[in-house]
């Protein structure tokens, strides 16, 4: 049985809802596949019988409302997230080895492309737009 873990960015319903419909037409591809959603979105985005581990590899932007972005609070989260990077991809490396997983596809937490290297694990990201072309007006 293939063992696929998918990382989804935790902002917003965008990625989540992206990752669901992905997940519907991957279990169709592969019944047998064992999959796992690692994100901090809400669990019922996701189809039932995926299994969802609360655990985020990214912060997104901090937006309290729908059309107010925070720069400087996302830029201090992000420096503690990057602060302890090292330390939470290894964490994630050694489960994902112990656990065979044989994929990783990621919506699209830079991160989880440097978890699955170290796990040795192929990986594929799903996404209209990157985290840096978001984050670079802000620094």
């Amino acid at each position: 049985m293939t063992r696929v873990v998918f990382y989804v960015s935790s902002h917003g319903f965008g990625h989540a809802v992206r990752e669901a419909v992905v997940l519907e037409a991957f279990r169709r591809l592969a019944p047998d596949a064992e999959i796992e959603v690692r994100t901090e979105a809400a669990d019922w985005i996701f189809p039932s019988g995926v299994r969802v581990v609360r655990r985020g590899l990214d912060i997104g932007v901090v937006q309290p409302e729908s059309f107010r972005l925070e720069p400087r609070e996302t830029l201090v989260r992000y420096a503690a997230l990057a602060a302890r990077e090292g330390e939470l991809i290894e964490r994630e490396a050694t489960e994902l080895h112990r656990a065979g997983v044989g994929l990783v596809v990621a919506d699209i937490p830079s991160a989880a492309f440097a978890v699955a290297r170290r796990a040795g694990v192929p990986s594929v990201g799903i996404g209209n737009f990157c985290w840096d072309w978001i984050y670079e007006p802000w620094v």
